[in-house]
């Protein structure tokens, strides 16, 4: 089929428009839980999971979590993304 794994994701999520999320809904998020508080965003070692475009128009995996007193933020392009997806792991996409 000459899809990617990554695409089989995207496709599954509504497509590109729905699954993109933009740095001020990290940055919502983030307000509400400010000092790790539980809610929506994960909290510990735990991965929430974004799915930004970036100026190219490629979507890159923004995962964050609360840790030692403050949010750790890490990001790489989705196609080459270094999180391991694992079930605990939140993934936030458009409407979510």
């Amino acid at each position: 089929s000459g899809g990617t794994f990554d695409d089989v994701i995207i496709e599954s999520l509504g497509g590109r428009k729905r699954a993109r999320t933009f740095l001020g809904d990290i940055w919502g998020a983030i307000q509400l839980q400010p000092n790790g508080e539980s809610g929506q965003l994960s909290g510990g070692y735990r991965e929430s999971v974004f799915l930004v475009e970036d100026g190219f128009g490629d979507l890159c995996a923004v995962g964050l979590n609360f840790f030692c007193g403050s949010w750790n933020i890490n990001t790489d392009t989705f196609r080459r993304a270094s999180f391991d997806f694992v079930p605990h792991y939140r993934v936030f996409f458009r409407n979510s």
